[in-house]
Parts: structure tokens; sequence; C-alpha cells
């Protein structure tokens, strides 16, 4: 365990690394890839709370990976 991992615990004692990108980082990026590809989750996200001209903090976003796709999207 890290140094940084150990702060965590300590601060946020059921605080856990996650297994699929601590163990696996190429197996967590296929994930991604294969997660919602035609955009779904996001457009559901979008439709509970509106984003436009608001900031959006993703905390715990592991590498970022769905960070570029919380952009505001032209309709459809």
């Amino acid at each position: 365990m890290t140094q940084d991992q150990r702060a965590a615990r300590s601060s946020f004692p059921d605080w856990r690394f996650a297994p699929n990108i601590g163990g696996s980082p190429d197996v967590y990026e296929i994930e991604n890839q294969a997660l919602d590809r035609g955009g779904h989750v996001l457009d559901a996200m979008r439709a509970l709370a509106p984003w436009a001209g608001r900031t959006l903090v993703d905390l715990g976003c592991g590498t970022g990976f769905c960070c570029p796709g919380t952009r505001p999207r032209p309709p459809r």
C-alpha cells in the first residue's frame, strides 16, 4: 500500500482501492470502451440533471475516461 493509500485509509476507514483499475488497468480500459458505446448512460444523466451552464465534478473518476463525454452535446 502506498503512502497516499495509507493516508486515505486513515481519513476514510471504509475507503477501498478499486480492484479493476488497480489490479488490471489494461482490462479497466477495455471495460471503459465497452461500457456505454451509444452514450445512453450520459444521456440519462443529462435528462435527470441538465448540465447546460453548470460545472460538473466527477469525484473518483479513475483515469477520467468519461470526462470528455461530459461536455455538452448538441440536441439530436
